[in-house]
């Protein structure tokens, strides 16, 4: 299983983010001036030197999900492999 999760920057491009590197996910909200209304997006805040974050569309239950779903499989894996005594 692969620690990178496949999400799309608020400006549309796409990105891979190392789940074991992820510090904080927070849902946000701001505000769309051409429609006057508040759109969802995930701010992510990644392990290194200076803060590094991301601005990405998807949701936060969506990202929360991909990172607790690698965990529990990790976990799963683990266990699995380690030796009967």
């Amino acid at each position: 299983m692969t620690p990178f999760m496949q999400l799309t920057l608020r400006d549309g491009k796409p990105c891979f983010i190392n789940i074991l590197q992820v510090v904080l996910v927070e849902p946000r909200k701001a505000r769309n001036t051409a429609g006057g209304r508040d759109v969802p997006y995930t701010y992510i805040v990644l392990a290194g030197g200076e803060s590094i974050t991301r601005n990405v569309t998807d949701s936060y239950d969506s990202v929360m999900a991909a990172i607790i779903g690698y965990h529990k499989n990790k976990d799963f894996v683990a266990k699995s492999l380690s030796p009967k005594i």
